[in-house]
């Protein structure tokens, strides 16, 4: 790769010196009753060397939804006793409990970095109408007098000297201006969780964050808009932006109503966003399809995440359960001016932020509906842009792809591109596709290059490639007159995957028999329009 080019890019992707939260001020809460809480959470403090007193373990059943009486006397009480006990968090203890019976600290001092909880801690407390607390002189917007809440959102507030159960507190670490106030931080606990549908698909929440930041997080980014409010619509199209800013290859899909169906790319992806579907649909809802190592994922919508036992029902579980390392969700309807805030969130990340301070600093409200999945500590951005590239370079040819080697190359050429550097670009991706030929290098190429072609039957693994990658390939043979290859590739496609949907198969089939069609038409020399006379 040139060198000389590589310097003046490497200035963006610089990590900006922070206070990043450390291991030994993390503590991680595990349901005792639970053999897979303790067991992950004594694999997750192994992993990041977390020490063993900042584990605490609490009976809590098997339930994801518990009472507000649950909540307060099985899991608030007894974590706050730990806690001020174990010198995490110190005050006055207020005389009386709040209606729900929960103590409450006068003017609270709070020392803990990260609050991880392992799966089967409680997801969600239920509604329950005799816990209003509202003031009735100035009562909230009648669709915010509610008590049903997330655990880990309520738990935030226990820094706070005083939060309501109706309705959401604001968050005083909100930062839609980009700069945190640190001078807050202490008065909000930052929680995340470790939880998925098996214990299995919370390791690899831990094990695929600490492998992105020894070798980066590379592959691809999809943006899913076209929703029911603007304003989503608005935060996805920033999204889009920053990915593409950053050099992410990106694929987006903007008809209404609809998301990435089984006909559309997914190969390596590192980035998902995307709305508005209740239940996991599209590519993404495919088992087969996998993650990259460190991906960030996130489907808006209001009930995301109102179970995470489930690889089929709502997002977040599902997206866990396909290898996902870092995404959100909603227990309830948060209304979405009040949920996390995807480009804000994005942002953090990409300018050297830990997942888990990103998500404090995107998410407007506590007490709420909200909940991070994932490992806090995780910092996408630890292996930098430049060691990625200087890790290809020095790869051995076994070595190439287990750093992402054709995506990292993609994200070069695409900086390069936006510079307007096209041959240097092509010079990009041909170097590398001599080392390591792939079809999306040779894809890639074939669009920056004056010609069209590309040899997509010379790569050995092309049976094998993302379907909907093969499928754009063959849209795209097909628009540059190469009626042959493209005919070709349709049928290795229709032949393949019998498991595609219905009405893409038709619509492939319709198009693969046109080809064959213009095709016999021009072997007799005459008009398509003449042979079907005949």
């Amino acid at each position: 790769m040139t060198r000389i080019i590589l310097i003046t890019l490497l200035l963006f992707f610089t990590n900006a010196a922070r206070g990043d939260v450390l291991p030994e001020q993390t503590l991680v809460l595990a349901n005792r009753e639970s053999t897979d809480s303790m067991v992950l959470a004594f694999y997750y403090m192994k992993t990041r060397g977390i020490p063993d007193k900042n584990l605490i373990s609490l009976p809590l059943g098997k339930e994801e939804e518990i009472s507000w009486d649950k909540f307060s006397n099985t899991l608030w009480n007894p974590l706050l006793d730990k806690l001020v006990k174990s010198g995490w968090m110190s005050g006055n203890l207020v005389k009386n409990t709040d209606k729900a019976g929960r103590s409450r600290l006068r003017n609270p001092t709070n020392k803990v970095g990260y609050l991880v909880l392992c799966k089967d801690v409680p997801l969600r407390i239920e509604e329950d109408s005799q816990y209003n607390d509202h003031a009735p002189a100035s009562p909230p917007p009648a669709q915010f007098i509610r008590t049903v809440a997330a655990v880990d959102s309520e738990l935030a507030t226990l820094a706070m000297p005083a939060a309501r159960i109706t309705s959401f507190v604001p968050n005083p670490l909100f930062a839609p201006s980009g700069t945190l106030p640190a001078s807050a931080r202490q008065s909000v606990m930052h929680v995340a969780r470790l939880d998925g549908p098996t214990l299995d698909d919370c390791r690899k929440l831990v094990e695929n964050a600490v492998l992105a930041e020894r070798r980066g997080l590379s592959g691809r980014a999809y943006v899913d808009i076209g929703g029911p409010h603007a304003q989503g619509d608005a935060w996805l199209r920033e999204t889009a932006t920053l990915l593409r800013k950053t050099g992410f290859d990106l694929t987006t899909e903007e008809n209404r109503g609809m998301l990435l169906d089984y006909d559309k790319r997914a190969d390596a992806p590192a980035f998902y966003f995307g709305w508005y579907a209740a239940h996991i649909a599209g590519r993404f809802a495919d088992p087969k399809l996998r993650f990259v190592p460190g991906a960030i994922a996130l489907h808006i919508h209001s009930f995301s995440a109102s179970t995470l036992r489930s690889t089929s029902r709502g997002w977040a579980g599902p997206l866990v359960a396909r290898g996902a390392t870092t995404t959100f969700g909603n227990v309830a309807e948060p209304y979405l001016e009040l949920t996390t805030i995807p480009p804000l969130f994005l942002a953090f990340v990409l300018n050297g932020a830990q997942v888990g301070e990103a998500y404090v600093a995107s998410t407007p409200v506590w007490s709420w509906q909200t909940i991070l999945i994932g490992d806090p500590l995780y910092k996408p951005t630890l292996f930098t842009f430049k060691q990625q590239l200087e890790g290809i370079e020095n790869a051995s040819d076994s070595e190439y792809n287990l750093h992402g080697g054709t995506y990292v190359s993609l994200r070069y050429a695409n900086l390069l591109l936006a510079r307007n550097k096209f041959s240097e670009a092509q010079t990009v991706l041909a170097g590398a596709l001599r080392r390591h030929p792939s079809l999306p290098l040779s894809f890639a190429l074939a669009q920056i290059a004056k010609y069209p072609s590309l040899a997509w039957d010379s790569h050995d693994k092309t049976a094998q490639a993302d379907i909907g990658l093969l499928i754009e390939i063959a849209h795209y043979l097909k628009e540059n007159s190469l009626e042959h290859d493209a005919t070709e590739l349709y049928a290795l496609i229709l032949k393949r995957d019998a498991s595609l949907p219905s009405p893409i198969r038709k619509r492939l089939r319709e198009e693969y028999d046109a080809l064959l069609a213009n095709l016999e038409a021009r072997v007799r020399n005459i008009s398509p329009k003449k042979a079907e006379e005949k």
